[in-house]
């Protein structure tokens, strides 16, 4: 049952990919990015072979957040997950469903690691093209290697470029993974 769906589910991506590519398929408000798109984008980042998971933790943002113009905000953050050893690897992964601002050109994702501490980038700032009013849906991974054996949480956080008013976001959600290897 579970390679059906995943044959179905890789599927459903590369029609999707394959629609986005060309242009016929576009994320609008009348076109949304459905739930199953969601869970057919984290199928196809899921860890295979060889790697075992010590904690997981997915959170999302219950409400709508306001992208005010130019700033950077934060729009979900995870739990704190424990390192089993000294040292650790975290995947990290979400998507957010994003309506720019008026004469937003871009929007830069960012991922921070405790951020009410450290609050060290990881992976560097993504820098995306959109157009100002259109819905996008931004699927993101990464992977951060933890240097010591403290706790750990991740933000998500989005800054609009060139926006004169604020933008959106509805709904937003991060998946963490603490996993050997």
């Amino acid at each position: 049952m579970k390679g059906e769906h995943m044959e179905g589910t890789l599927q459903r991506l590369m029609r999707t990919a394959r629609l986005a590519q060309s242009g016929i398929w576009q994320c609008t408000p009348k076109n949304p990015p459905t739930l199953q798109m969601i869970e057919d984008w984290l199928a196809h980042f899921a860890i295979g072979g060889g790697a075992q998971i010590f904690s997981e933790d997915s959170q999302a943002n219950a409400n709508s957040t306001t992208l005010v113009t130019t700033a950077e905000t934060t729009l979900v953050t995870s739990n704190s997950l424990p390192m089993p050893y000294g040292n650790g690897k975290v995947v990290i992964q979400g998507m957010a469903i994003i309506t720019p601002g008026t004469n937003t050109t871009s929007v830069q994702m960012r991922i921070r690691r405790n951020p009410s501490a450290e609050n060290l980038l990881i992976g560097g700032t993504v820098n995306i093209a959109v157009t100002a009013a259109v819905v996008i849906a931004i699927p993101w991974c990464t992977v951060d290697q933890v240097p010591d054996g403290r706790n750990v949480n991740y933000a998500l956080t989005v800054q609009q470029v060139a926006a004169t008013a604020n933008g959106a976001v509805q709904p937003a959600f991060i998946d963490t993974r603490v996993i050997s290897g």
